[in-house]
């Protein structure tokens, strides 16, 4: 009984654990050492009122970054010049990966923001922002710059894969194949 409240009580906070941000990034990591990919997804959910998201940058710290790839008609912001929303109202972050350009419309997620990075380990955080213009104007508390031009900041984390459940079966019989094979030698042994 009380395993049973537990799971309705977790079922009921989970809608309001995952309350949809206006701007939702999440990235890629493939490569080795020195020479990691890191692919970046945007997801505009600004909601009712349409606007579009044209300016987009990530923070990795590092002098050994740089764009290889933007996605549809977004292109690098500034040739590669750095960027801060201080003036904004923002964060000091300095933003060393920048995209402007594209659209990127409401309920739509665009990928292929592409950085490369000559580190030793991968990033497993990254520091974004985000703009967004046209349409109804935009006064939510999670903009640090507000009106026909919201601002966004935030932290994202690498994006994995969940093993689909025949990936999790087929390993589950290979350990059970193991544990019988074990328990023959081991009686055979005897």
């Amino acid at each position: 009984m009380r395993l049973r409240s537990l799971l309705v009580a977790a079922a009921i906070a989970l809608p309001s654990a995952a309350a949809a941000q206006p701007v939702q990034v999440n990235y890629t990591v493939t490569g080795s050492a020195g020479n990691w990919l890191l692919d970046f997804s945007v997801f505009n959910n600004i909601g009712p009122g349409g606007q579009s998201l044209y300016f987009f940058g990530t923070s990795l710290g590092t002098g050994g970054s740089a764009v290889v790839a933007s996605p549809g008609s977004f292109g690098v912001w500034g040739s590669g010049a750095a960027w801060s929303n201080t003036s904004y109202g923002g964060s000091s972050t300095t933003y060393d990966n920048n995209w402007i350009g594209g659209g990127i419309a409401n309920g739509v997620t665009q990928s292929g923001f592409q950085v490369q990075l000559a580190t030793l380990a991968a990033p497993t955080s990254v520091s974004w922002f985000a703009y967004q213009s046209g349409g109804a104007s935009y006064d939510g508390s999670d903009a640090f710059y507000k009106g026909d031009n919201p601002g966004f900041e935030g932290t994202t984390g690498i994006q994995t894969t969940v093993p689909e459940p025949a990936s999790v079966a087929l390993m589950g019989f290979g350990l059970v194949a193991v544990g019988v094979a074990a328990r023959r030698r081991s009686a055979n042994l005897a």
